[in-house]
């Protein structure tokens, strides 16, 4: 005889067959819990529902991870001093490294890894390079700085003379989210 649920747990199937639970404490509003059926996190979750308390939040990078890294850079004054267009743009990138690549730890990543990347997204042009440029290699970091850039049409062969960046306060310097992070890290110890 299988064992009994425990008391205010309720199990229910969506339309799209997928299996969630909730706890209700009656006269109470239902609390839905997100985990998986039977983890320790998903009793945390149970037991703070039949508290009456908010459920734990997800679980955390663990720390020294490039997850974990990119947590830490979305924390510092320079992620909020970008425009919500720029900080979107770069949300999505980042959601797909940590897809990838979340749970690897930072100091591990090698110029490997980050060409293996760029293989990978080949075949979308327009976001090679945007990927190129938010990954380059911390100047003191674990990363070996390269230079990554898109497969160009033989159309474009002819190449442009650059003005150098140059301000009134000195010459301009390529500074992208990775390199930050990586710096914030050293900065802590964490590198």
């Amino acid at each position: 005889m299988p064992r009994p649920r425990p008391p205010h747990l309720q199990r229910e199937r969506t339309r799209h067959g997928r299996i969630v639970w909730f706890v209700r404490v009656y006269p109470g509003r239902r609390t839905r819990l997100r985990q998986e059926y039977g983890t320790p996190e998903f009793w945390a979750a149970y037991d703070a529902a039949i508290a009456g308390n908010a459920p734990p939040e997800g679980a955390k990078a663990p720390n020294g991870t490039l997850a974990w890294l990119i947590d830490q850079y979305r924390q510092v004054d320079a992620w909020r001093s970008l425009s919500e267009a720029t900080r979107r743009q770069r949300e999505n990138i980042f959601k797909q490294v940590i897809k990838s690549a979340g749970r690897e730890r930072y100091a591990a990543i090698t110029r490997a890894m980050i060409v293996a990347g760029r293989e990978r997204r080949s075949r979308r042009r327009r976001k090679l390079g945007t990927l190129s440029r938010r990954c380059a290699a911390c100047s003191n970091g674990p990363l070996t700085p390269i230079t990554l850039r898109p497969i160009r049409p033989p159309t474009s062969q002819r190449r442009r003379a650059k003005k150098p960046a140059v301000s009134r306060f000195g010459p301009r310097t390529k500074s992208t989210a990775i390199v930050r992070i990586g710096r914030l890290a050293q900065r802590n110890g964490f590198g």
